[in-house]
């Protein structure tokens, strides 16, 4: 059966208590060499310098990893993988659905890598250029040595056969009306339909502007440097492409900040509440409930998700006693959206240690590990799942030293007056366990040797005689004199407890034999 954390929190008076409201998980583990963000909704993930787009579901965009995406122009972005010094296009990402769509036989990318006016400018096996439409198919054959991107309906193309011409998408010439067609040199068309050609001839050169229906609409005069920047979007070699590609920029959550601690990163909301504690080697703002970070060398993506974390512990101070610290609960809940079976819970009872814990019933049960000379006891508990590190705190508790009770005991005294019939006589100590323990106790008699010539002697010896004494318990010891005349002795009595002296007692004992009575 499918085991869930369902976990009650009670309150408790003077009891300490904890809370967050958010959390994290993994959308995607940390087994990337870097993670940027291709558009705000898609991540460019790098392994081996082979480059794979995934998504916000974690969808992976490309059938296969490869070595360059380019961003989206026309709704289309161009997966590339390098061979030799050439970029061969393996397929094209649509943007409106994030759809992949491969390109069947061998093509290059061109100066020009980006779809323009439905058409992209490529290059065969042999190096010849052409156009491939956004189906992935030939639009118009590789029949030329250059092709430039369409523009205003018209591309400036170069072959062996034609020289610089103008073609339409059905691959039509244009007709131009300058130096009846025989051009050297051409551009794209600008913004306002308006097209630079030229023609050399003897080493002179002569140029004009035309527009989209090929005619000429008035001389230009040649200038130094490269005249063509006012009427190519993207000329040749060396000129900045001009046709604008977009990928949106994620926009970062301000709700969210990034803290650090002992050089890592974690996570707090604007109110200070802990969201993920800090563990990270890089951390990236979240934007739309995800953030880029790295544990160590490796990137993956964290998720925010809404849950609560809080924990107590019942009793606001640690009590002492008989060296023994006092039995304490700590409940700690956890969101419901996390998976149970992943879960690792430790806790440290005040030795430095985290160790894993079970909880039983939402609690763990545990007796604080407190020095002798202790002050205050700091506890620590955490919260993992699958690496992460979701939960932390440390709670300090105040030692209180109980007063407990002691070990009492009489000085020697007589059972009689007189010594009995047999003239033997006892004298006696009480011993009281006022403690709130158990006590196991050693209690010893000494009297001095008799003087020569005295006729007493002690029936029962020196004697130490031992006993467990219950919480309450009196108890009485005892040793026996046998009394053949009046003298007086010294007799002491001490008290041990776990092998610690309690105290020795002293008393003058009047020995009385049992003839004497009167």
């Amino acid at each position: 059966m499918k085991k869930h954390y369902f976990l009650i929190v009670i309150f408790i008076l003077f009891s300490t208590f904890t809370t967050s409201a958010q959390t994290i998980r993994w959308m995607l583990k940390p087994n990337y060499d870097s993670i940027g963000y291709y558009s705000k909704e898609i991540f460019n993930c790098s392994t081996n310098n082979k480059i794979q787009l995934i998504d916000y579901t974690g969808k992976t965009l490309l059938p296969a990893e490869v070595d360059s995406i380019t961003v989206f122009t026309e709704g289309i972005a161009l997966a590339l993988d390098k061979k030799g010094a050439d970029y061969q296009i393996k397929g094209f990402l649509l943007e409106n659905n994030h759809d992949f769509l491969e390109v069947k036989g061998n093509f290059f990318a061109t100066f020009y890598s980006h779809f323009s006016e439905g058409l992209l400018a490529v290059a065969d096996e042999k190096g010849n250029q052409g156009y491939l439409n956004t189906r992935g198919t030939i639009g118009i054959p590789c029949n030329y040595k250059k092709a430039r991107p369409f523009v205003q309906g018209w591309a400036c193309v170069e072959s062996k056969k034609e020289g610089t011409a103008f073609i339409d998408k059905e691959g039509t010439y244009m007709i131009v009306q300058f130096h009846y067609g025989n051009l050297s040199i051409g551009t794209n068309f600008n913004e306002k339909g308006e097209a630079l050609v030229g023609y050399t001839k003897n080493g002179q050169n002569d140029f004009a502007v035309i527009n989209t229906s090929g005619k000429t609409i008035r001389t230009y005069t040649n200038r130094k440097g490269k005249p063509y920047r006012d009427y190519d979007f993207a000329f040749n070699e060396g000129v900045a492409d001009l046709t604008q590609g977009h990928n949106d920029t994620p926009i970062f959550d301000s709700n969210i900040t990034v803290f650090s601690s002992e050089g890592h990163f974690g996570y707090k909301n604007n109110d200070q509440a802990l969201i993920a504690p800090a563990q990270f080697s890089y951390a990236c703002p979240f934007a739309d409930s995800y953030a880029i970070v790295a544990l160590g060398n490796k990137y993956g993506i964290v998720a925010l998700v809404e849950g609560r974390f809080s924990s107590n512990i019942e009793s606001a101070d640690i009590t002492i006693r008989a060296n023994k610290a006092n039995e304490l609960h700590y409940t700690l809940k956890m969101p419901e959206i996390l998976d149970p079976r992943l879960i690792e819970i430790r806790f440290d009872k005040g030795d430095g240690i985290l160790i894993p814990i079970q909880l039983e019933h939402n609690t763990y049960t545990f007796v604080p590990f407190v020095d002798k000379n202790d002050k205050d006891c700091t506890l620590r508990a955490e919260v993992r799942m699958d690496g992460l590190l979701l939960w932390e705190e440390t709670m300090t508790k105040k030692v209180n030293r109980a007063n407990v009770g002691t070990l009492e005991f009489s000085a020697p005294s007589k059972a009689s007056e007189y010594a009995g019939s047999n003239n033997q006589l006892k004298v006696r100590t009480i011993v009281t366990n006022k403690t709130d323990t158990p006590q196991t106790i050693a209690v010893t008699f000494a009297a001095p040797v008799f003087q020569s010539g005295s006729k007493n002697s002690l029936a029962s010896g020196l004697s130490t005689q031992e006993a467990t004494l219950a919480v309450g318990e009196r108890r009485e010891f005892s040793i026996t004199f046998k009394v053949n005349e009046r003298e007086t002795v010294k007799t002491s009595v001490t008290v041990r407890a776990a092998q610690q002296p309690i105290g020795t007692k002293s008393a003058n004992i009047e020995l009385k034999p049992f003839d004497l009575i009167e």
